[in-house]
């Protein structure tokens, strides 16, 4: 038997594996060929299904994604940038809505996950899992 909370958790991780919610995550300092090579194209997967993402606002590769997402013109209801403290410090926050004011990287990358239902992650072209945490709480599918 499952207490109410347990209950609200399960039943939140399976809408949001049901409407596609991405964590689009790596290393900060991803050259931009390799995003091009290998975030790109399962970046545009995930458009094309009508994904939505979640991403922090740190340079390189969270950055590279928020203009990628934005020249492929995908609606600001389908993308939330999270950042720590009061501002977001890289991104366009006309362009989509965030979500802040996490007091460190553990508690915002938990959030995210939380918010999500599957990662697009890659390190040196292999998918990527985060942490334990991440397998824990997100189901890991890069398209």
């Amino acid at each position: 038997m499952y207490t109410f909370v347990e209950m609200s958790y399960i039943v939140s991780r399976l809408y949001n594996r049901m409407n596609c919610v991405y964590l689009i995550s790596g290393d900060t300092d991803i050259p931009a060929k390799e995003f091009n090579k290998y975030y790109c194209p399962a970046i545009n997967r995930a458009i094309a299904n009508d994904g939505q993402f979640v991403l922090g606002d740190d340079r390189g590769l969270e950055l590279m994604a928020q203009i990628h997402l934005a020249n492929r013109r995908v609606p600001n209801n389908r993308v939330t940038i999270y950042h720590l403290h009061d501002r977001v410090y890289n991104g366009n926050t006309a362009l989509y809505p965030t979500i802040g004011r996490f007091t460190s990287h553990q508690e915002m990358t938990t959030a995210m996950i939380e918010a999500s239902g599957h990662d697009i992650a890659f390190t040196g072209g292999h998918p990527q899992r985060r942490s334990k945490m991440c397998e824990v709480c997100s189901t890991f599918t890069v398209m």
